[in-house]
């Protein structure tokens, strides 16, 4: 038998040799048989991403900022399940069909291609942008949560949710009924936040919630690193950093900021020898297990200097808050609030017993149309 086919006949029974029912391990996996950038994959600058990975919960909900490696985490994450779990299907969801195709072509056929083992436990007879098959029966499926789009008939073991916020949320619950027979029932939902106490963030605060603590190496007091709070730049302790414009850059030498301890004022070292995942809630009966990603998770890239330019880049504030600082955030100047509504509503007209419905469609271009609704279910155009 040539040297190739060999090869490939001894990774074969490795693959099937390597199944493992602890989703706790796949840490461990991915070390030993993926690869980045020619080299064997390290969770090196990314050690954040340990914590949910081990997670033993069914259901695993993450709030995270751009630019911390989610998605990268994501990705292998689900490739990882599906060759060590024989007889496992994963739907991995994101908010469009179009961003899956991408998603599955850019980054797991990437991941695929550089893992010997994963090269040997995929079908390519069932190796698509829309599904792929790895060993005798675990599946991976690639699916967007676009309006009108329908979930497949097919049971799951586990329904993994990119970007929950920017999905239809009907329609990501379709795709979550699919775990309902699975003996797994596994639940991954992340996102960049938007609003509080509305999807991810609400999952977050139903959860139990763990945050990354820092550890003061002047003091050992165990914090979490807040931006408004523990944010300084060297002689200007006037900066409004809730007040960041052009203006603001031109002003202070924002690149020489830097993150200090809540306790004692010393500049904070935000190396993994000094961080850990702690649960907060310990009460909580909660199913899932929360983790709220910040910035100086990856401190490397997400200096307080770049944090603070970015605030520049956007129209408004609430999209730096969510997408920069990974919080939840209401913008009182863009948007309703819920006792705004409520106060708008009318019951009926007044000597008519009608109601008024407004319907709104909001993209590029956005469109309000206002409506009379008779009991008969006679609808009268208002006003568009």
């Amino acid at each position: 038998m040539p040297n190739e086919l060999w090869n490939e006949h001894i990774q074969r029974l490795k693959v099937g040799a390597s199944y493992s029912n602890d989703t706790s391990m796949v840490v461990e996996w991915l070390e030993k048989n993926t690869m980045l950038g020619g080299k064997q994959f390290s969770f090196k600058g990314h050690e954040w991403q340990i914590g949910p990975l081990k997670s033993k919960a069914r259901e695993i909900v993450m709030i995270k900022p751009s630019q911390v490696g989610a998605t990268e985490m994501s990705s292998r994450w689900a490739l990882a399940r599906v060759a060590m779990i024989k007889g496992y299907t994963c739907i991995y969801v994101m908010p469009s069909a179009s961003f899956a195709r991408a998603f599955a072509k850019t980054r797991c056929d990437g991941i695929i291609a550089e893992s010997p083992f994963l090269r040997n436990a995929i079908d390519r007879n069932v190796d698509s942008t829309d599904v792929k098959k790895f060993g005798a029966n675990s599946y991976l499926w690639f699916k967007g949560a676009q309006a009108g789009a329908q979930a497949i008939s097919v049971p799951a073991s586990c329904v993994i949710v990119d970007e929950y916020d920017f999905g239809m949320q009907d329609v990501i619950a379709t795709y979550t009924s699919r775990v309902t027979h699975s003996h797994w029932r596994h639940k991954i939902f992340l996102s960049t936040p938007t609003i509080p106490g509305f999807g991810i963030a609400d999952e977050f605060d139903h959860s139990r919630q763990h945050f990354r603590l820092c550890k003061c190496t002047g003091c050992n007091h165990w914090y979490w690193p807040d931006f408004f709070r523990d944010c300084v730049i060297p002689g200007h302790p006037d900066a409004n950093l809730h007040k960041i414009t052009p203006a603001f850059l031109a002003k202070y030498p924002y690149n020489d900021a830097f993150m200090t301890c809540t306790k004692c004022g010393k500049p904070a070292d935000f190396g993994p020898e000094n961080r850990e995942w702690v649960l907060s809630n310990t009460g909580s009966t909660a199913i899932a297990d929360g983790f709220h990603v910040l910035p100086w998770d990856v401190p490397e890239y997400n200096t307080p200097g770049y944090v603070i330019e970015a605030a520049t880049k956007y129209t408004r504030r609430q999209d730096w808050m969510n997408f920069t600082l990974g919080q939840p955030s209401d913008d009182s100047e863009a948007c309703l609030s819920l006792n705004e509504l409520r106060a708008a509503l009318l019951d009926a007209h007044p000597g008519t017993s009608c109601s008024r419905v407004m319907g709104l469609d909001l993209g590029l271009e956005s469109y309000c149309v206002i409506a009379s609704v008779f009991p008969d279910q006679t609808v009268v155009i208002e006003h568009i």
